[in-house]
């Protein structure tokens, strides 16, 4: 196993850096057991980065800092004591290591056959990142990519292995306990838990609860996704998605948005992915397939941050322009996927609110005026459009789409525009009226007071088993201190 002194990290967008004490790269599970406890010899903190494609300081340490880069195997299911009846099809059930990307892992399972049941628009995160943050796709009917979990091994304090599912009861664990019992006959070093608070607990536990080794996910066989854009405007799109009628949209669907209003409207772009068995186009616009258009449109935007920052409304319509398509069709991750566009380096907020009653409707207007208001008053302008999924309610109990069907407001700006952060801060201040709760990964201003207003009920049980988890306090750092964990 690998091992560094004063190595320094910096996540993608470069906003957060820092050097901790030591740095480990495990090969194995073992691996990640010494690691643990080595750290609490020494009195040190520990934390897991994946890509480092979160913007926040979810991964921040100056203790120990764990790089799963060498924990990227798809495991043999076979050898995970499963019970004789299981929930779904055992060929439906694959067991990864926590530091496989969602690319490779795309591409292992189209060989097999298989694919991920949804997926965001970007495929370079470690799975256990994008789990332990509660990210998602769009879809009312679409579940966070939390849950596709069956399955949880974490390595917590002491060093104890915790293999974490649903209740028995509940009809969706997947391991005999008997069975398990037999491969590890020692309860101080590995302990399975079918309970659902801790399972819920532990499928959004941002890095609190352990070092996550693997995961057992549920796919699907392999599928054929028809992607098209179509240019609206905000007031036409309100008409026919209010009234909750968000909620008939079955497919993958989501909305793109310029925040400024030109020729008194907002430009809105509708996309839909729909499940289809006929193939179709497999080109999508030049905007999107080439990285060198983007990489121009990009310096150009933040020129005229610079010369005539008033212009970049206009910028961002002829942007959302050039991406209407009546239809690219291929396998599922390769239409999820958004290309080259994930290539730009960006900073990002992301803030979920409630569908329930259009409050998604009221926060995405007031998102807009907050923008319109810093123009006016400092002549500040977001410099991408904003992004509007929709994401289908969850039993984890820290996940921002916890016990409610969500709209996720994704508000973005290029990363050297030094303007974004405080926009993003203005914005999060203004969805607070909508009883918003920001995303764990992308910037955040979250405060121990807002976190157990937006987790009344939640948080109490997410926390019961971080305290039987986390007993010597090895998983804390800088980020539950400030969020109140």
């Amino acid at each position: 196993m690998r091992k560094e002194t004063r190595s320094t990290w910096k996540n993608w967008a470069g906003n957060q850096t820092v050097t901790p004490e030591l740095s480990f790269w495990p090969d194995t599970r073992d691996d990640v057991v010494e690691i643990v406890r080595e750290a609490e010899r020494k009195g040190l903190p520990v934390r897991a980065v994946g890509s480092g494609h979160s913007w926040s300081d979810v991964a921040w340490t100056e203790g120990c800092l764990v790089y799963p880069q060498g924990l990227t195997r798809i495991l043999d299911i076979d050898a995970y004591q499963l019970r004789a009846v299981l929930p779904v099809p055992k060929r439906h059930l694959v067991q990864v290591e926590s530091g496989i990307t969602i690319r490779a892992l795309n591409a292992a399972l189209h060989l097999r056959g298989l694919a991920l049941i949804n997926l965001g628009g970007y495929d370079g995160q470690t799975i256990c990142g994008v789990t332990s943050t509660s990210t998602h796709g769009s879809g009312i009917d679409f579940l966070p990519l939390c849950d596709f979990i069956r399955s949880m091994e974490i390595v917590a304090s002491g060093g104890k292995v915790w293999r974490i599912e649903p209740s028995v009861k509940s009809g969706q664990s997947i391991t005999d306990p008997d069975a398990f019992a037999a491969a590890f006959p020692n309860r101080e070093t590995h302990e399975l838990v079918q309970d659902d608070d801790w399972f819920h607990a532990a499928m959004v536990g941002m890095g609190c609860l352990g070092i996550i080794y693997s995961v057992v996910l549920e796919v699907r066989d392999k599928f054929l996704l028809k992607e098209t854009r179509e240019l609206t405007t905000w007031r036409e799109a309100k008409k026919i998605l209010s009234g909750e009628r968000i909620r008939l949209t079955r497919e993958h669907f989501e909305l793109l948005l310029n925040p400024y209003r030109v020729d008194g409207d907002n430009r809105c772009l509708i996309t839909r992915r729909v499940e289809t068995d006929v193939p179709g186009d497999r080109e999508r616009s030049i905007y999107i397939k080439y990285k060198a258009v983007l990489d121009v449109s990009a310096w150009w935007v933040r020129l005229l941050s610079t010369i005539w920052p008033s212009k970049i409304k206009n910028t961002l319509d002829s942007a959302i322009e050039a991406l209407v398509d009546d239809d690219f069709t291929d396998q599922s991750f390769k239409v999820f996927h958004i290309g080259d566009a994930n290539d730009i380096r960006v900073l990002s907020a992301e803030y979920a609110v409630p569908v329930d009653g259009d409050t998604w409707i009221a926060a995405v207007d007031s998102l807009m005026e907050t923008a319109e208001r810093v123009a006016r008053e400092r002549k500040q302008y977001l410099t991408v459009p904003v992004a509007v999924r929709f994401v289908k309610g969850t039993r984890a109990l820290l996940s921002p789409m916890h016990g409610r069907d969500t709209c996720m407001l994704e508000v973005i700006g290029l990363r050297d525009v030094k303007p974004t952060e405080s926009i993003l801060k203005d914005v999060e201040q203004a969805l607070h009226a909508h009883d918003v709760r920001p995303h764990w990964g992308q910037v955040n201003h979250i405060t121990p007071e807002r976190l157990r207003a937006m987790y009344p009920d939640s948080l109490p049980r997410w926390q019961a088993v971080h305290v039987r988890m986390n007993a010597r306090r090895t998983f804390t750092g800088p980020f539950t201190r400030r969020v109140g964990l």
